[in-house]
């Protein structure tokens, strides 16, 4: 799991890391090599217009850090034998001496590679532009304040314009300054990564993101409260499968969801919920659709609502419980939620049981996990603020809720940003478009409660809400992913499949030993 770095923790790493270990140039040797590594994979992969020794890579360069990482980074393809047709576009009037990026574009020309300055071979530079099958950018990084201004500007407005696949140098030149922004195809990020390139307004501009590592010593960026799970830790979130484990050790999901005109939410919920890998789930439906959910649902046991009391005793039973998915927001639907909440059980707050949050008077005093699931939309209206506000930085709206309700909010994006009382924080970076399909969403609250559940039933080590929100993140946009490369575009239902052999094979990575040794 990688620490994930505010702009201010990313310039205080660069700064003291500048000041140790050899200072600046040692760490652009160290960032070049490995961008040189992912780059040359790149260009193996890009069809170009003929043989390799004939296409063309352009470098596009400020005089700062990343200029300087991407120079360094194409003279190391050319020292490890590249043949391409290698261009540096210089946004600075290089021999002065006063950046990084100078002194490594005077050790390009005995090389073969060609040296733009673009102020004064203004024509030859766009022409090395447009005409260039890949574009590398390192304008500016971190340390540029404000929006770009000239020739960077340009220089980004005309790389957009062309056909070449383009690749930014850590961060793309521009993002987050309100101004011009390079749009890359990837992105070689340095590690610790930057939360900027993850903020929901923001993803798209890197494209796919590869780190580099290696770069900084061991352990840089650990005091980071952010965290960036990556597939790997999958095993090491989700409840452990035991041998001998049996329904009952599995747990049992409650869940409360569905209306008239919405059974597929409810239904989906519970299909989540299987493919978490609970023993039970347990639909609890509003009498006039239980019948018709009842008829559809094999994998869980549906029933009709009763009185207030009665829904109490049943949670009373169960593991884990979730309300509201395709809920509707009508009688008995609040009354039923304030007595939810007053469950000593984990709960999921999902669809329109976020919408009725604001109805519930006093502060929430549960001592059991609380988690809520809103998609910007629905946390803009609980935070009374912009969408636009929790579009570009919805730490910084998700982390007030989380105090004042005790909650795990798991902001559902292009990437999930996952908020903890205290500060404690979680983004999974899904960034797979074809999860976005109706019930989706369903499908991933069904498996949190699963999670829950099984966590709480036979596995209390990993109850642990923000991590298990992480979890069910990561499985779901692997399944996304997997399906999209299987299938194309595909249903909910697909998804709810696909993530039951995920969890699987994560749940069983870490067997427990169980208590007795089993006779043979």
């Amino acid at each position: 799991m990688r620490p994930l770095l505010s702009t201010d923790e990313s310039r205080a790493l660069d700064a003291a890391a500048a000041t140790a270990g050899g200072g600046s140039e040692a760490l652009v040797e160290r960032a070049a090599r490995g961008m040189a590594t992912r780059l040359g994979e790149i260009l193996d992969r890009i069809s170009g217009g003929g043989a390799q020794g004939r296409r063309r890579v352009t470098a596009l360069a400020g005089r700062g850090a990343n200029g300087a990482d991407a120079l360094a980074a194409l003279r190391v393809l050319r020292e490890r034998g590249r043949a391409e047709a290698m261009t540096a576009v210089l946004a600075f009037s290089p021999g002065r001496g006063d950046g990084p990026a100078d002194a490594q574009s005077a050790r390009l020309e005995s090389l073969g590679i060609e040296i733009l300055d673009f102020a004064a071979e203004r024509n030859a530079s766009l022409e090395a532009v447009s005409s260039a099958e890949l574009l590398l950018e390192g304008l500016a990084g971190t340390g540029a304040v404000g929006a770009l201004r000239e020739p960077a500007a340009g220089l980004v407005e005309a790389a957009n314009r062309a056909r070449g696949f383009r690749v930014a140098v850590d961060l793309p030149a521009g993002l987050g300054s309100g101004g011009a922004v390079f749009e890359a195809d990837a992105t070689l990020m340095v590690a610790p990564p930057k939360e900027l390139a993850f903020r929901p307004s923001l993803r798209a501009y890197s494209g796919t993101i590869h780190f580099i590592d290696g770069v900084f010593e061991p352990g840089a960026g650990s005091g980071s409260a952010v965290h960036l799970p990556e597939e790997a830790d999958l095993p090491g979130l989700v409840p452990r499968l035991a041998p001998d484990d049996h329904k009952g050790r599995r747990g049992g999901a409650g869940i409360w969801a569905g209306a008239v005109g919405t059974t597929g939410a409810a239904s989906l919920a519970c299909r989540g919920a299987v493919a978490a890998g609970c023993g039970l789930a347990r639909l609890r439906a509003r009498t006039e659709i239980w019948q018709a959910l009842a008829s559809r649902i094999e994998d869980g046991l549906v029933a009709p609502l009763g009185r207030l009391r009665d829904e109490a005793a049943f949670a009373a039973g169960m593991d884990a419980l979730l309300a509201g998915p395709g809920w509707g927001r009508s009688a008995p639907a609040p009354a039923l939620l304030r007595r939810l909440l007053e469950t000593e059980l984990p709960l999921v707050l999902d669809a329109d049981a976020l919408g009725l949050l604001g109805t519930v008077r006093g502060k929430l005093r549960r001592k059991a996990p609380l988690i809520l699931t809103p998609h910007p939309g629905e946390l803009a209206r609980l935070a009374g603020v912009p969408v636009e506000a929790v579009l570009d930085d919805p730490l910084a709206v998700a982390r007030p809720l989380a105090d004042r309700y005790g909650a795990v909010v798991c902001v559902r994006a292009v990437a999930t940003w996952i908020a903890a009382p205290g500060g404690r924080a979680f983004v999974v970076d899904g960034f797979e478009p074809s999860l976005a399909v109706a019930g989706s969403g369903d499908v991933f609250a069904g498996l949190l409660v699963g999670l829950l559940a099984r966590a709480r039933a036979g596995d209390p080590e990993r109850l642990d809400p923000a991590a298990l929100a992480a979890a069910a993140a990561l499985a779901h946009a692997s399944a996304g992913r997997a399906l999209a490369g299987r299938l194309g575009f595909y249903g909910a239902s697909d998804l709810a499949a696909e993530l039951g052999s995920i969890i699987h094979r994560a749940s069983s990575a870490e067997r427990r030993v169980p208590g007795r040794r089993l006779r043979p």
